[in-house]
């Protein structure tokens, strides 16, 4: 096996090209660049599985005790994962540099952990209402989502994603800044159920990307995809408002002229066929005196 360039007693500094890879078996999330030098993985071992670094055709085993780990990504000199303790996974955050590892949780049930290139982990944590997404940031940890559900967080450059459902039942893609805690929608429906940043770029697992940056997203502060629910007025409603409006206008713009006074003494006659009338768009109307 070939021996580790972390060694506990040295930090190296790496360049961003080598260690830029990341390896999330779920979504294969990207966060940067992406170098096949260096990946994470669970491995299976003795019954237990453990966290393995791959850097260039070696390997080096990040963890060493007997439980069991699960759902490793790595970011720059950071790697993540979940820890099985007493059957429930606690989140640790391993810096590659200085071979040193924290444990970030110790209650509850913690599982799917993302870290940025600054060491800033999100994850989804099960309290008494369900999977919600929690953040540390080197110094505390708050719960981000207060939803039914919220799962699939990802982060770059100070924005965190992930996907929320409420008491609706629709899925919402959100972004929100980290610094700030200014959150934006960027779309409902189940297709958007796992949002994920990439080159500023706000993509999604089964559908076409946002057509809006993350920041734009946030400069506009527009939804980005909303898909109309029934009884919303659509972009295709207000073009056609506008159009009988035009034709509405034009007809009243077209001379004509006054028809003769009727006499004053009119015999109710309910026999009497009415003048046709014609609709606004000039075709004729299928029942007398009436507009289709």
């Amino acid at each position: 096996m070939k021996p580790s360039k972390y060694p506990a007693t040295l930090a190296v500094f790496f360049s961003l090209a080598t260690l830029a890879a990341v390896t999330r078996p779920a979504s294969a999330q990207l966060d940067g660049l992406f170098s096949q030098d260096l990946q994470v993985k669970a491995e299976a071992r003795d019954e237990r599985s453990r966290i393995v670094l791959l850097e260039n055709g070696g390997e080096t085993v990040l963890t060493h005790d007997d439980f069991n780990y699960q759902h490793p990504h790595l970011n720059g000199d950071w790697v993540v994962w979940s820890k099985q303790v007493r059957g429930a996974g606690q989140i640790e955050r391993h810096h590659l540099p200085t071979n040193t590892t924290m444990q970030i949780t110790h209650s509850g049930t913690n599982i799917n952990p993302f870290v940025s290139r600054d060491g800033v982990v999100a994850w989804e944590g099960w309290d008494d209402t369900g999977w919600q997404i929690f953040l540390f940031d080197s110094l505390r940890t708050t719960k981000i989502s207060n939803e039914a559900v919220a799962i699939n967080p990802t982060i770059e450059n100070g924005i965190l994603s992930y996907a929320t459902r409420g008491i609706s039942g629709a899925w919402r893609a959100v972004l929100r800044r980290i610094e700030t805690g200014e959150e934006q929608d960027v779309a409902v429906g189940n297709q958007y159920k796992k949002p994920r940043l990439e080159g500023g770029e706000i993509l999604f697992a089964g559908a076409p990307k946002s057509p809006l940056s993350a920041e734009n997203l946030f400069t506009l502060g527009l939804v980005s995809i909303a898909p109309p629910k029934p009884g919303d007025i659509t972009v295709e409603d207000i073009l056609e408002e506008i159009k009988a409006l035009e034709a509405t206008e034009q007809k009243e713009e077209t001379p004509f002229q006054e028809s003769p006074a009727a006499p004053d003494t009119q015999e109710s006659s309910s026999s009497a066929e009415p003048e046709a009338q014609l609709p606004l768009d000039g075709s004729p109307s299928a029942s007398p005196g009436t507009i289709e």
